[in-house]
């Protein structure tokens, strides 16, 4: 039978890994980023309803809940470069990686329902850490405090746990740690109870870590540790096992996290 999974992260989260992993196991097909360069990455702040997306949109998504790969929509250089198949595969589960979707995953979730929806968890803090390390919000965040605001501003829940953090927001590795709260905490919000993929346990076992998953769809046993310690990234400075690189937030920072991940973190504790 064939199945179409997105699995959402935030950039930093190891979902590169996690999915490079998955195309070790047979009859999984891998779909890297390719909504990067969409006009789903043009709204990615918009908290979507039936009103956010245009025909383009609605097409590209009509197309996926048939298994049908929509190439005019998607123009990922990741998609062509990095994924294991450029099409669908029939019978087989098909995996599509994704850190922009956060705030599509509601409406997904109820317009198509065959497209599962699954997120990934890492500590907070090591995205952080890997977002100041790697650069990565000066290369993709500049501009996004202001973008999100209004889906803040619109959304009990997120507006009850995050506007009065914006005022501390004078330096980018707050806005950084900002978003990380933000966008996740709506996408925990949003994923069902048993869609979680550990990251934090996949770095030490990764078999185990995606055993679950995968027997959600197959009966075989798999035995992918072969993995762990392997550089499974994509981009960035080179994987270094079990080697923090917390030290690298600043005190300030580091303190505001302590506060802006408390819903964060809380909401880890609802997922078998």
């Amino acid at each position: 039978m064939t199945h179409l999974v997105f699995i959402n992260s935030f950039d930093r989260s190891g979902s590169s890994a996690i999915v490079n992993a998955l195309k070790t196991v047979p009859h999984f097909t891998i779909f890297m980023q390719p909504f990067n360069s969409s006009g789903v990455r043009k709204k990615m702040y918009a908290i979507w309803d039936d009103s956010t997306p245009d025909e383009a949109d609605k097409r590209c998504f009509e197309s996926l809940a048939k298994f049908e790969m929509p190439i005019d929509y998607f123009a990922s250089s990741w998609h062509e470069k990095f994924s294991s198949s450029q099409s669908f595969v029939p019978g087989n589960v098909h995996v599509l990686k994704t850190t922009i979707n956060h705030f599509l995953v509601p409406w997904t979730k109820t317009k198509y329902p065959n497209i599962l929806q699954y997120a990934i968890w890492r500590d907070p803090l090591d995205i952080l850490a890997s977002i100041i390390r790697n650069n990565v919000y000066e290369k993709s965040y500049a501009g996004a405090v202001a973008e999100i605001l209004p889906a803040i501003e619109s959304n009990n829940f997120l507006r009850k746990c995050f506007i009065r953090y914006v005022q501390f927001l004078d330096s980018d590795n707050k806005k950084a740690a900002f978003l990380i709260a933000v966008r996740n905490s709506f996408l925990l919000s949003h994923v069902d109870a048993d869609k979680l993929i550990d990251y934090e346990l996949f770095k030490t076992s990764p078999s185990k870590a995606l055993s679950y998953f995968v027997n959600q769809f197959s009966d075989a046993e798999i035995d992918i540790d072969f993995v762990r310690n392997q550089d499974l990234s994509v981009w960035g400075h080179p994987y270094s096992p079990g080697e923090s690189h917390r030290q690298l937030i600043d005190n300030s920072t580091l303190e505001f996290c302590q506060d802006v991940f408390h819903t964060l973190y809380s909401m880890r504790a609802k997922f078998s």
